[in-house]
């Protein structure tokens, strides 16, 4: 199967945190003669700013895929979809964060990808079955740990999130998630050698190395919305009870 023409994929990198200013990754990709090109690259702060990059690219046939809850129906421990991640990914450490109504009211008074897909169905983008993606306006949720895990056949996962390992750590483990987002095929996924070199860590740190890496989660999370429309993704859980959607085994 062939992408459609008309195909835009957009991926979301959600902070959690509507108040905070903490940026969001946005990502825009659209097939192209070479593979999957990128329309827009960048990171927004405000649900506004998100919407507007959406609204500037979508077609009849747009598949957006956001890194963060977005649907949490539970008011206290995980969801299914959470606990299944872990199972299938935990000993490889790509286990996802627990979430519920209780920690996020608590934190950020608000499930923030809750309110993004409440927006997001005012412009007919909706929810739904991963079979639906083949046509249409959907949106679903997935997380870029487990998805690199099966991308890239990876023992465990790359710490290039940076917490408590040196920042020459952080900086190597990224610059390999580059080199294999670079190395995608089938569909290739077309980073020019100036995007590259935007991208690449450097001696970066701080908010100037955290935007490269939240612009680095998007451009995975937009690809993952081509594999849905190929048929290539599958959801842990379920659209009613909260789901994250991940590259199917092989």
């Amino acid at each position: 199967m062939t992408l459609p023409a008309d195909l835009t994929c957009i991926g979301i990198d959600l902070a959690w945190s509507p108040a905070r200013g903490n940026p969001s990754g946005v990502a825009v990709l659209a097939p192209g003669p070479r593979g999957l090109e990128v329309r827009e690259l960048g990171c927004a702060v405000t649900d506004e700013e998100i919407l507007g990059v959406v609204e500037r690219h979508l077609t009849d046939h747009s598949v957006i895929m956001v890194d963060a809850p977005i649907r949490v129906p539970n008011a206290t421990g995980r969801r299914r979809c959470e606990n299944l991640v872990h199972a299938r990914f935990g000993a490889r450490e790509g286990g996802a964060h627990a979430s519920n109504r209780t920690l996020f009211e608590r934190l950020y008074g608000v499930v923030r990808g809750e309110q993004l897909v409440g927006r997001l169905a005012a412009l007919r983008v909706h929810e739904g079955v991963l079979e639906a993606a083949v046509s249409g306006r959907h949106v679903y949720e997935c997380y870029p740990h487990a998805a690199m895990l099966e991308l890239f056949a990876l023992p465990r996962t790359l710490k290039y999130k940076k917490k408590r390992q040196p920042w020459e750590e952080a900086r190597a483990a990224f610059a390999e998630v580059l080199r294999h987002l670079a190395a995608l095929r089938d569909p290739a996924l077309v980073l020019e050698p100036a995007l590259l070199d935007a991208l690449a860590p450097g001696t970066s740190v701080g908010k100037a190395y955290k935007a490269k890496e939240d612009r680095a989660d998007a451009l995975l999370c937009a690809y993952l919305g081509a594999l849905a429309v190929l048929g290539r993704m599958e959801m842990l859980g379920s659209v009613e009870e909260g789901h994250i959607v991940v590259p199917r085994a092989g």
